[in-house]
């Protein structure tokens, strides 16, 4: 027994990612990617949901909502979805452990925004290139420990 279902789309949208993929010089058929759009799509769907379900934005709209910063790892599947208030700790090069915060989809520190945890690791080591998965200590909001950031994407991607 199989997991597959066929679903229908529209021709236009087939030669569209076939064309994307000959742009790319990618050697693929658009029906090997099709999937991880969908999955992409499944990912941006809770914090993009004014794109992908316009008809309860305006429901939402009503509290204040943050954004949150979705990681992403090429070697897993899943991200680390950090919601707005996370902290996040690095040990600095000959020094104690720097502080950051996410605001609204964002990591805060020293005053300044980074759009990635990689940003933010090469910014605390000087420019020099970090791994931040594997540098960089997690805490979520109504969390007590700190968890290291590959770890958790192992962990998630269990």
């Amino acid at each position: 027994m199989s997991d597959t279902i066929f679903v229908p789309i529209a021709e236009s949208q087939y030669l569209e990612v076939q064309r994307l993929l000959e742009k790319k010089g990618v050697g693929r058929s658009p029906s090997s990617v099709i999937q991880q759009f969908i999955d992409y799509g499944i990912d941006n769907a809770a914090w993009k949901g004014d794109v992908f379900f316009p008809e309860i934005v305006k429901e939402e709209k009503k509290e204040t909502t943050y954004k949150e910063l979705v990681w992403k790892h090429p070697q897993y599947r899943q991200p680390i979805r950090l919601f707005h208030g996370a902290q996040l700790r690095m040990k600095a090069p000959h020094a104690d452990y720097k502080y950051a915060v996410v605001e609204n989809g964002k990591i805060k520190y020293e005053g300044k925004l980074f759009k990635s945890a990689s940003q933010l690791a090469r910014y605390i080591a000087n420019g020099t290139s970090r791994s931040a998965p594997r540098d960089i200590d997690i805490k979520q909001p109504n969390e007590s420990d700190w968890k290291n950031a590959l770890n958790l994407f192992k962990e998630i991607n269990k």
